[in-house]
């Protein structure tokens, strides 16, 4: 299904050796977003960056595509995070939030989710005008939401649909991409051996060296290179200009 592409590098993976020295099976969008999906901590929101899964199927097209159709159908939530990135969630996930978090609230829980899995608005924002017309939200409902952490403000009267703890998830995912890459910086030619870098502890972050591995790949900030001695993770030119401007 994905598009696929070749490099007139031979040292550089082609797109199936690449997703298959990564531990992945070349499979479509969603199969790649249920095996990013199964690394993510139970501790964070099992949220995807939509970064992670070009770093499987490299055709940005093919993708952005296919997750605008499963959001559509329902079967994905989208979610806007720093610096205008996004994320997705598997839509029985994130109804599993609204149930497990509006307990004391069932007839307000019942309404957002029965909005959310309808599917009918599958934008990452909403203005109060639509929420009191689709769920006949009060005042009170909102502020529930807002403190439930289902939606955060964007001006006086919009909001970001958004998800219990995504803040803790960005945060950590933040602090991990430093941490890599700055370990890469110190290295001898900006490189080390993929092996290495998966079994690293991130000392401040939640999520496995092997996700934030996943992102920094679907960014462009590392390629992968084969060698005689192994799989290697260099940085390329736009992590040496400067990934703080992704933030």
């Amino acid at each position: 299904m994905p598009a696929t592409s070749t490099s007139k590098r031979k040292n550089t993976p082609t797109w199936a050796s690449r997703t298959e020295s990564l531990g992945y099976d070349p499979v479509d969008t969603l199969a790649a977003i249920g095996s990013l999906r199964a690394q993510v901590p139970v501790t964070v929101a099992p949220l995807v960056l939509v970064s992670q899964v070009y770093s499987i199927i490299t055709s940005s097209t093919v993708v952005d595509r296919e997750i605008d159709s499963l959001c559509k159908a329902g079967t994905l939530r989208r979610f806007r995070l720093g610096s205008g990135r996004h994320a997705v969630m598997l839509m029985t996930d994130y109804l599993d939030q609204i149930r497990e978090t509006l307990t004391d609230l069932a007839e307000l829980s019942q309404r957002y989710s029965a909005f959310i899995s309808s599917a009918t608005h599958d934008g990452v924002d909403i203005t109060r005008a639509v929420l009191v017309d689709k769920i006949q939200t009060s005042d009170d409902d909102i502020t529930e939401l807002l403190k439930a952490g289902f939606l955060t403000h964007k001006s006086v009267d919009e909001y970001y649909i958004s998800a219990r703890s995504i803040g803790v998830y960005w945060g950590s995912y933040i602090r991990g991409r430093q941490e890599l890459l700055l370990w890469l910086k110190r290295k001898q030619f900006r490189q080390v051996l993929q092996s290495l870098l998966e079994q690293k502890t991130l000392k401040q972050c939640l999520l496995p060296s092997k996700l934030i591995l996943a992102d920094l790949l679907g960014c462009g900030f590392v390629e992968l290179v084969v060698t005689p001695m192994g799989n290697m993770i260099k940085l390329t030119r736009k992590a040496e200009e400067g990934a703080s401007s992704s933030r």
